[in-house]
């Protein structure tokens, strides 16, 4: 199979030039996951990097922005949750993953499975990349296992989101909170 390894730490994403770190286990327990998370802080950026998002522009990597990622145990999903400079949550971005490594100390990977769901809490889930999945599959970079494996984790992730994304905000500002003070310490 041909799929991208990507670490907690994200240092694939290119432009953004200067980061700081902070990692700690999570427990979210009215949600029941909990893993390894990483807070990593844009301390500065080549320029500020957008995305079409719910067919708008958002700017998702500038100097001040912060990027929570929770890699649960057990699971086959990835969020990354997007605060902007003020720490104002705008995104959750999740990653359906063949293979999940939550480990200490910013140590965390996982390799991607194409499939991806975005989420904006004023606007829903919208899922991504089925037909980059499918690709995938029609190539034999996948399997059909993998591929319903992709399937089965997304309807997962919506059943453990959708309907509790106020619980999910709440943790995610705690945990990010958490990690801040480890940070600036």
């Amino acid at each position: 199979m041909k799929l991208k390894k990507k670490t907690i730490k994200r240092l694939e994403w290119k432009g953004i030039e200067e980061r700081s770190y902070a990692f700690s286990p999570f427990d979210f327990r009215n949600i029941g996951i909990r893993g390894e998370a990483g807070l990593m802080r844009m301390d500065r950026v080549e320029e500020p990097f957008s995305v079409i998002s719910f067919g708008k522009k958002l700017t998702i990597t500038k100097a001040g922005y912060t990027w929570l990622h929770l890699a649960p145990f057990h699971e086959q999903f990835w969020a990354t949750v997007m605060f902007d400079e003020n720490g104002k949550l705008f995104q959750y971005y999740f990653d359906i993953v063949f293979d999940n490594h939550p480990l200490p100390n910013g140590d965390a990977w996982f390799t991607d499975l194409y499939l991806d769901a975005v989420m904006q809490t004023d606007k829903g889930m919208k899922t991504l990349d089925e037909d980059e999945l499918e690709a995938a599959l029609a190539r034999g970079d996948i399997d059909e296992k993998a591929a319903q494996g992709a399937r089965k984790a997304l309807k997962r992730l919506r059943k453990l989101v959708l309907g509790n994304e106020d619980e999910w905000t709440r943790e995610c500002m705690r945990v990010r909170e958490e990690l801040m003070e480890k940070i600036s310490g």
